[in-house]
């Protein structure tokens, strides 16, 4: 085979997938979400939830971009001692109206999960504290490896924003 047929191959075959891309995500308030890289995805993320807990008064805020730590964001107290880490994931919705929040760690330090799903025209949360875990149908993303997981939730698994800043609240247990 020739280069320049697996190209015209390839065309053809990323065609099929543009039209469901089309279909789902062209025209709609977040379409530029689908398009971008993960990682700009998870700094749109980990910047969104820090502007979140800001508007819900939390004052004390740290944002961890670029992989260097093992959270993502942090809420600290008056004394700069962090009182809850979220490890954040993004999922765009897929053509099954479900989300796949990839690259979910047991052996980083953070205490709670922040998944933040973005459909078409809408986006919710799911926030899952990391003793609870095992609780949720997390999948390893490689065959015999259990370092890394997967959690797939369908839309009606998240929140929408609507009681947000009351379930920091009770998760932090009241601490602003």
């Amino acid at each position: 085979m020739n280069h320049t047929l697996a190209n015209k191959i390839f065309k053809k075959v990323a065609q099929n997938i543009k039209s469901v891309f089309t279909k789902k995500w062209q025209g709609h308030r977040y379409e530029t979400l689908k398009i971008i890289s993960t990682t700009e995805k998870g700094n749109i993320g980990e910047d969104f939830l820090a502007e979140l807990l800001g508007r819900c008064n939390y004052k004390n805020i740290e944002v961890v971009n670029g992989r260097r730590g093992h959270y993502d964001v942090a809420i600290k107290d008056s004394n700069n001692k962090n009182i809850i880490e979220f490890e954040v994931k993004v999922a765009t919705e897929d053509v099954n109206s479900c989300f796949q929040f990839n690259g979910i760690r047991y052996d980083t330090n953070y205490t709670h999960l922040f998944c933040f799903g973005i459909s078409p025209d809408d986006i919710g949360y799911l926030v899952v504290d990391k003793n609870n875990l095992n609780q949720e149908s997390l999948v390893s993303m490689a065959k015999n490896s259990n370092s890394s997981f997967k959690l797939t939730k369908n839309k009606n698994g998240l929140s929408d924003f609507n009681n947000f800043c009351s379930d920091m609240k009770q998760i932090t247990g009241g601490v602003i």
